[in-house]
């Protein structure tokens, strides 16, 4: 079966913390011109709701915004990309924007902002890693591992959708997301994405045992042989007559050698 894409860098979003104890409140007229301006909608409760997560993005990403393009609140540590697919406009916001005006689909409280975001992350995090493994499972004998943290992946996205019995079409697009169209049409490709998910066990995979480090040798250890426990002489010399020099060395008081 061929590689169907090149292995991607695996980069995962650094740990955001979402404040859940913000309060909804009336937005300020810099927040209600910026939604309306860029809405279908000219009322605000309505307007709101057409916007929904795209991307979340740290000061490290192009395309970073320093101010939130909601409140113009400056120094953000995250961008939430919010996207609206009735005028093809898009924003980036922080979080507490998003909270405290509710400007998400779903959101209508602090509690369901916090959690939307907090999945969204999470979701966003399990993607990237079952993508960037999809192409070490997709060959034709792919290692164990590869496929239990591919699996593990899949499941926690499906888990985020609340999708328990996912069609072909819906793992195709998880996986594979706008090249799904194209890649569906391959010959293997689809019939190995449903034992994926269902049964994973039953694709054969290389189970090799773990390697072990290499050993490093240090100070004091011989080549070859375990470190001794004890002091680098031996017991018995302390009591052999070849290390006592004292007796070998002339005695002024008695004139005599021992």
């Amino acid at each position: 079966m061929p590689t169907v894409i090149s292995k991607q860098k695996k980069i995962r979003t650094r740990k955001i913390r979402i404040d859940s104890n913000i309060i909804l409140s009336e937005p300020s007229p810099f927040v209600t011109r910026s939604v309306l301006t860029n809405s279908l909608s000219q009322v605000f409760d309505e307007a709101r709701q057409e916007w929904s997560l795209s991307d979340v993005i740290d000061s490290t990403s192009e395309g970073f915004s320093d101010n939130c393009e909601l409140c113009n609140t400056p120094h953000l540590s995250a961008n939430f990309v919010i996207h609206n697919p009735l005028t093809e406009r898009s924003l980036r916001v922080g979080s507490r924007c998003i909270i405290r005006f509710g400007v998400v689909k779903g959101s209508v409280d602090a509690a369901s902002g916090s959690l939307i975001l907090n999945n969204f992350i999470s979701e966003r995090n399990n993607l990237i890693e079952l993508r960037t493994l999809l192409s070490s499972v997709m060959i034709f004998r792919p290692h164990a591992q590869d496929l239990h943290d591919f699996h593990n992946a899949l499941k926690k996205v499906l888990d985020i959708k609340g999708i328990k019995e996912p069609a072909l079409e819906q793992l195709g697009e998880i996986c594979y997301e706008d090249r799904w169209s194209e890649v569906k049409n391959d010959r293997l490709i689809p019939h190995r994405l449903m034992p994926l998910w269902k049964n994973p066990g039953s694709i054969d995979a290389i189970r090799s045992k773990r390697i072990p480090k290499d050993e490093v040798f240090v100070e004091g250890k011989t080549l070859g042989y375990k470190k001794r426990k004890s002091s680098a002489y031996g017991v018995g010399a302390g009591r052999s007559n070849i290390y006592k020099v004292e007796r070998h060395v002339e005695r002024k008081d008695s004139g005599i050698k021992d």
